[in-house]
Order: structure tokens, then sequence, then C-alpha cells
């Protein structure tokens, strides 16, 4: 056997694979500030590297996992309705008719809000016979660090508590509850449900995530967004919809500090504060509106270098370069309740 190292790899005599930066090419992101979703072709979470709930600096869900009893949910489709909203839909083989051709499909409609998550699960059936089925959603969380995340690292594990319809967990700092309507909950990391279609019927189950995050450095802002929207008239039709995806897209990075508004770098990696990014994209926007641009520039002038700092890279005068939570930027394992 022939074996051959490309020249400038390395080899680790250990064995350990090195931890790499999850691919995101393949997963369906939904993104409301400072919510990030990110899932694969089916909707799951935890099946492919990076998946979960960020929110702000922390992935407060690192698994939610949907399971049919008697099923096997085959993706067939998964389509965004602007930045915050994705609908996946999915075959339930080996439900319904006994037929080739599948009588049982499955949608999960999420939609990513400003303090969590929302998801209707749909099933709908056009089978001549009655179905039932049991209906789990799988979880897991960890509470890891974005950067930890990025770096295709894992967190603790953390212990459930129960609560009315769900679980709950945190960390002192995070209080992260996980709810369904009338689901049965099992504390290892489990809430169920039944589900019976009569013929051509349908059912629908929920589950929502709230976060409550004490610390927070930035929240969604409670105020409209900061620029008009353009008529756009053109003979080519993809251009308005280009426009309006555009600035859907934009409006779903808005955050706020005190009170003042600002655009996030991008999901998921980048949602929070950059002073290159946030300026270039206030300084783009300006001919719908001078409103963002001058709470930008508030938000970073109260963070502007003051004084000479060569371990931070301050000093005076100077624009930072980015906003991370204290926690983030530390071992996986070292202090998660420090949030300066």
């Amino acid at each position: 056997m022939l074996s051959l190292t490309p020249h400038g790899s390395r080899v680790n005599p250990g064995g350990d694979v090195p931890k790499r930066q999850p691919a995101l090419h393949d997963l369906v992101l939904c993104v409301h500030a400072p919510t990030v979703i990110i899932g694969d072709r089916a909707g799951q979470l935890g099946g492919a590297g990076g998946t979960g709930v960020l929110h702000g600096d922390t992935r407060v869900l690192s698994k939610a996992e949907l399971t049919l009893a008697g099923s096997d949910l085959e993706p067939m489709l998964a389509v965004a309705d602007g930045a915050s909203r994705v609908r996946f839909v999915l075959l339930a083989r080996g439900l319904g008719d006994p037929t080739p051709d599948p009588t049982v499909r499955v949608e999960r409609r999420r939609h990513a809000e400003a303090d969590g998550v929302s998801e209707d699960v749909v099933i709908v059936s056009t089978a001549t016979v009655p179905v039932r089925t049991s209906v789990r959603l799988r979880v897991a969380a960890d509470l890891a660090p974005m950067v930890a995340v990025k770096s295709g690292e894992d967190g603790d594990p953390m212990t459930f508590t129960l609560v009315e319809n769900g679980l709950r967990w945190g960390d002192g700092v995070r209080v992260v509850t996980l709810t369904g309507a009338g689901a049965s909950v099992d504390p290892a990391g489990e809430l169920g449900g039944a589900a019976g279609l009569p013929p051509g019927g349908r059912a629908v189950l929920r589950w929502r995530l709230r976060v409550i995050d004490r610390t927070a450095l930035f929240t969604a802002p409670s105020t409209p967004v900061e620029w008009s929207r353009p008529v756009v008239t053109a003979d080519d039709p993809r251009l308005a919809a280009l426009v309006d995806q555009s600035l859907d897209d934009l409006a779903a990075l808005r955050l706020s500090s005190a009170g003042d508004t600002f655009l996030a770098a991008g999901a998921p990696w980048f949602l929070t504060l950059f002073g290159r990014d946030s300026l270039w994209a206030a300084r783009m926007l300006l001919p719908l509106g001078t409103e963002l641009a001058a709470s930008t520039l508030r938000v970073l002038a109260a963070r502007q270098g003051k004084i000479v700092d060569d371990e931070r890279a301050e000093a005076p005068g100077k624009i930072l370069h980015e906003v991370r939570r204290a926690e983030s930027v530390q071992p996986i394992t070292g202090d998660r309740k420090s949030v300066v």
C-alpha cells in the first residue's frame, strides 16, 4: 500500500482529528438578530457540525431532531420566506396507504425570532385510511460559546429541569425554555405527542424556544427600520425582487445598543458589532436615509479607544474591530458566567 502525505500538510502523531470550522454551504439558516437557527435540509439540528440555535454569542440549543414512529422522514424541499422563516417539506415513508407513492407529508414551518424560535410541525395525509403516529423531538444543549462552535467544538451537556409542557436549562446568566403545547416531557431531553389523522386529514404540533439573557450586550431593536423602501421599476423583474430581499436580509441583522441601531456583520459567526462592516453597511444605505449611519456612529463612538493597550490593540481614538462577550473568547472549559 502506498501512503502519500501532501506537501505542507501536518500529521498528528496521536491520531486526533483536528477541529475545523463547520461548513455551511449545505445548511439552511434562519436569522432574526440576535438569533440564528442552523439546520440541515430536513430541518434537523444536531445531524451536522455547526447546527443548532445561536443566541448572541452562545449556542443555546445544540440538537432538535424530529422523528415520527413508523416512518423515515425523507427531505424534499427547503424554502425560505425572507431571512427569518423557512419551510421544510418531508415525506413520511411508511405511513398511510401501502402504495409506492407517499401519502403522508410533514412540513416544518420554522420562524427565527428576537428571543428564540417557533416551529409548527404540520402533518398532512392524503391517505384513504386513518393515520396514527407518535411524534418525538429529541433535544440537547451545551451553551457553548459561539467561538467554540465556529471552531467545531462542543461544550458540556446541560441538565434539564421540568416545566409545564417543557424543559428549562441555563447557567445563571441565560435561561432557556423549550415547550410544546400538550406535550409529554422526558427530563432526559425529549418532548412527545401523538397525532391521529382521519383520511385526508391534517394535524399541527408546535414547539417554542425562549431565551432570557440578563447580560446581553446587544438586543433586537423595538423600532421600525431606519431606512426608506424604494419602489424599483425595471425591465427585468428580478431586480425589484433582489432589492426587496436585500433589504429584508438587512432588517434581520439589526441590533440595538442603548437605543441606537446598527447592522451586525453577518450570520452566523459575525452576528455582532464590527467597526468596519457596520460602518460600510450604514454608508451604503445612506441613499435610503441617514438615521442608521448616525446611530451606528454613536454606538462606535461610545466604544472608541481611550488608552494604549497592546493586548487588546486599543489606542486613543481607535475604532474597535469587533465586540464579543468575554466568555466567548475563553476556553470552553473556562468560567462561562463571566460576561464583561
